[in-house]
C-alpha cells in the first residue's frame, strides 16, 4: 500500500515558516492604504498635534463600524484572503503534513482515534464518495499547502491544486512536488492558458473549507451578487469536470449560518451576544469572507449543472479538532521565534487588520476565541455531541458531495 513520504519535523517548520518571498509582493491597495494612514498620522502628529498619532486607529474603527453597518470597506477582501494565508503561513506553527491541515480532521465519535488516523479517515472518505482510482483526473480548488493532494497523490491519483496564495503555492511545489497553480479561480475563465489547460480535464473537484473566503461582506450590498459568485464557482466547476468521465463528481466542505440571519436566531439554546458580534467582525478581518445562509444558501446555486447526492454535518469534527490539538488555527497557541518577531513591525505596516488577527486568535492574553465562538455554548467542550451542538451552534460544517447532469448518463 502506498503511503504518504513522512517530512521531519525541522523540515516542516522551515516550509512553513522560512520561504523567501520578497516583501514587495506583499504590497497591495490594502498596504498602501494602511501605510498612508501611519505615515499621515505620525507626520501630523509632528508638524500639527500629537492627537493626529489617533488618525490611523480611528480610521480602522471607522471602516470595521462601516462594514457592520453598511456592508462597506475601503479594503480590498481578496487582499485581505491573501494577507491572512500570509499571517497563517508565518506565525502559526506545523499547518502541514503533522496530523493537520488547513481543514479539520473526521473523528465520527472516535474520541480517542490520533489526529494522522482522524485525517487519513477524512480523506479515505472523500476518496470512497468520490469514486476515485489510480488513474483519475483530480483538480483541488483552494489546495492550501497541498496535504489532501498529496494524499491523493500517494493513491496514484493525477492531481492538480489552484491557490490564490503564494507562499502556499510555492509548498506544495517544494515540498510534496505537486502541480499547484498559483491563481484567483475567479480569473480561470478569463484567461486563455488557463481554460485550455484546464476545463475538461478532470473526473471530479474538489473545494475544501475554502468557499467561506469566496463572498465578502461588503458583497450582500448589491442584491445577487452573492448568488452570482456561487453560480460562477459552480460554473467553473461544471467546466472543468470531463463530460466522457464515469465518476463527474464535486466534493465541497464549508460552513454555513445556520440560520438565514444568525443575528435572529430560531433555536432557543442559540443566543447572539455584542461579543458574537465583535467575534464576528475579528473573523470577516481574519479571513475575509462571509458564510453562506442556511443549509441551502450555497448547493441552491448549483442547480443549474449538479444534483445533491450526498451530505453530512461535520460541524462537531470541526470543533472537536481545534479543542483537542492547540495548534490547529482555529484557537491556536503560538510558538514565538525571533524571525516571527522581526515580521511583527512589517505586517503592521502592511495589513491593516493586523490586530484583529491577533485579538481574535487570543495572542494578545485575551480569551476571546473569536472562531470558536462561532458553535454557540460550551465551545471548549472536551465532550465529543454531535446532537448538543447542532441544537446551539450559529454556524454548521456541511459535507456534500454533488454528480454532474451531465455525467450521470454515463
Amino acid at each position: 500500500m502506498n503511503k504518504v513520504s513522512p517530512v521531519p519535523a525541522n523540515e516542516i517548520d522551515q516550509w512553513d515558516h522560512s520561504h523567501e518571498f520578497p516583501v514587495r509582493r506583499w504590497i497591495g491597495r490594502n498596504s498602501i492604504i494602511n501605510a498612508g494612514l501611519i505615515a499621515a498620522s505620525i507626520v501630523l502628529a509632528v508638524f500639527v498635534s500629537p492627537f493626529f498619532l489617533l488618525l490611523w486607529p480611528v480610521a480602522i474603527v471607522l471602516d470595521d463600524l462601516a462594514l457592520l453597518a453598511f456592508r462597506f470597506s475601503i479594503f480590498n477582501a481578496d487582499e485581505g484572503v491573501q494577507a491572512c494565508y500570509r499571517w497563517q503561513n508565518l506565525f502559526m506553527t506545523g499547518s502541514t503534513n503533522a496530523g493537520r491541515d488547513l481543514g479539520f480532521n473526521l473523528f465520527d465519535g472516535d474520541v480517542n482515534k490520533p489526529l494522522s488516523q482522524a485525517q487519513s479517515d477524512k480523506w479515505d472518505f472523500m476518496l470512497d464518495q468520490l469514486g476515485l482510482q489510480a488513474g483519475d483526473r483530480l483538480i483541488d480548488i483552494g489546495c492550501g499547502f497541498g496535504d489532501w493532494l498529496n494524499y491523493a497523490k500517494s493513491k496514484g491519483i493525477l492531481v492538480t491544486g489552484v491557490n490564490i496564495s503564494d507562499e502556499q503555492a510555492h509548498v506544495g511545489r517544494q515540498l510534496y512536488g505537486l502541480d499547484v497553480i498559483r491563481a484567483n479561480w475567479k480569473d480561470i475563465m478569463n484567461d486563455p492558458d488557463l481554460k485550455k489547460r484546464l476545463l475538461g480535464k478532470f473526473d471530479a473537484v474538489t473545494l475544501m473549507d475554502t468557499i467561506e473566503h469566496y463572498a465578502h461582506a461588503a458583497d450582500f450590498r448589491v442584491e445577487g451578487k452573492v448568488e452570482a459568485i456561487y453560480e460562477d464557482l459552480f460554473d467553473l466547476c461544471n467546466e472543468l469536470i470531463d463530460s466522457k468521465s464515469r465518476i463527474g463528481r464535486v466534493f465541497l466542505s464549508c460552513i454555513h449560518w445556520t440560520e438565514e440571519n444568525p443575528r435572529t436566531p430560531e433555536g432557543p439554546e442559540r443566543n447572539w451576544t455584542w461579543v458574537d458580534t465583535f467575534s464576528g467582525l475579528l473573523m470577516i478581518r481574519t479571513y475575509s469572507g462571509f458564510y453562506p445562509r442556511g443549509p441551502m444558501g450555497l448547493v441552491r446555486n448549483a442547480a443549474d449543472h449538479f444534483n445533491e447526492i450526498c451530505r453530512k454535518d461535520r460541524t462537531e469534527d470541526y470543533r472537536y479538532t481545534a479543542v483537542i490539538d492547540r495548534n490547529h488555527f482555529q484557537a491556536p497557541k503560538f510558538l514565538w521565534t525571533f524571525r516571527k518577531v522581526l515580521y511583527m513591525p512589517i505586517f503592521f505596516i502592511l495589513d491593516p487588520h493586523f490586530a484583529h488577527k491577533w485579538i481574535g486568535h487570543n495572542a494578545l492574553g485575551i480569551k476571546l476565541d473569536a472562531w470558536m465562538r462561532t458553535y454557540g455554548e460550551n465551545y471548549d467542550s472536551l465532550t465529543f455531541d454531535a446532537d448538543y451542538r447542532a441544537r446551539v451552534s450559529h454556524v454548521q460544517l456541511w459535507w456534500i458531495v454533488l454528480q454532474a447532469k451531465k455525467t450521470e448518463v454515463q
